[in-house]
């Protein structure tokens, strides 16, 4: 489960086309190998990517690390915070006028119910 939640993550975030945002998808996904050699767990890498993504200006960035965030929280068993997590990453789309990813976003914190 959770290597589908990593993928669905990454091909979202491979969306993008801006060159520096395909450089940290880059950084990202050899940081996915390298943690994932060590065993780490997904809340950590996670978290971890989201904090990064907000030392930047990137709101899209923002929004996908945030929205990853929220499906290893749900994947977890911890439904509130990935709902928090999901309405933090909606606010950061609607900021950037993405309303594709702000629907989807709006149809997965629907399927949590909340």
């Amino acid at each position: 489960m959770v290597d589908q939640v990593l993928r669905s993550s990454v091909e979202r975030v491979e969306l993008h086309r801006d060159s520096c945002e395909r450089g940290l998808v880059s950084l990202a996904l050899v940081a996915v190998g390298r943690a994932a050699q060590r065993g780490c767990g997904g809340f950590r890498l996670t978290a971890n990517a989201q904090h990064v993504a907000e030392t930047t200006d990137h709101l899209n960035l923002q929004g996908d690390a945030l929205r990853a965030l929220g499906d290893v929280l749900r994947v977890r068993g911890e439904p509130k915070a990935a709902a928090a997590a999901l309405r933090s990453a909606a606010n950061r789309y609607e900021r950037k006028g993405n309303k594709s990813s702000l629907a989807a976003v709006a149809a997965e914190l629907d399927a949590l119910g909340l």
